[in-house]
C-alpha cells in the first residue's frame, strides 16, 4: 500500500470506495433510510470535485486500486475518512490519518477536529482524539448522533 496526494481522475474510484463504505457497515444500528441518505444513488459530482479539489485529500493505493481516501479542509477538519470495506480493519485508515496529521503540521494547523460519526469514533480515539462532546445534527431532514473530536499536533 502507498499513499500520495488526491488527482482529479481519482474521483470516480473514490466514489466508488465511498459507496463500497458506507453501503456495507457492519455492526451498526443504520436503518436503510439513513444509509441511502448517506449515501445517495445520485451523487452530487459537482459538489465532490470542488470539495476534494479544495482540500488535503490523499489517497490509499494496493495494486493499482484506490482502496481508501482521508479529506481535510485547510481550516484543519476531517472531512470525510473512508476505506474500503475489504481493507476496513487493516491499519489503511490509521496511515491515512497519520499522513493528514503530518500533511497539516506541515502547513501549521495546530490542531484537527472530526465531527464522528457513532460507527468511527472509537477509530479516533485509537489514533489519540478527545471527544469533546455527543451532538445530534440534522442533516437535510434526518437526524445523527455525531461527536466531535479533537487533536492537538
Amino acid at each position: 500500500m502507498f499513499i500520495r496526494d488526491y488527482e482529479e481522475k481519482d474521483l470516480s474510484e473514490i466514489l466508488e470506495v465511498f459507496y463500497n463504505s458506507v453501503r456495507n457497515i457492519r455492526s451498526y444500528n443504520y436503518t436503510r433510510e439513513e444509509i441511502e441518505h448517506w449515501a445517495p444513488d445520485e451523487p452530487d459530482i459537482e459538489d465532490w470535485r470542488r470539495s476534494l479539489g479544495n482540500s488535503i485529500t490523499n489517497v490509499a493505493e494496493s495494486s493499482g486500486k484506490i482502496i481508501g481516501f482521508a479529506q481535510l479542509t485547510k481550516e484543519g477538519y476531517i472531512e470525510r475518512l473512508y476505506i474500503h470495506n475489504s481493507f476496513q480493519g487493516k491499519g489503511v485508515g490509521s496511515q491515512l490519518i497519520a499522513d493528514i496529521e503530518m500533511e497539516a503540521q506541515n502547513r501549521g494547523i495546530k490542531e484537527i477536529i472530526v465531527y464522528a460519526a457513532e460507527i468511527a469514533k472509537g477509530f479516533y480515539e485509537k489514533m489519540g482524539y478527545t471527544c469533546l462532546k455527543k451532538m445530534r445534527r440534522d442533516y437535510n431532514g434526518l437526524i445523527y448522533n455525531n461527536y466531535v473530536l479533537r487533536k492537538k499536533i
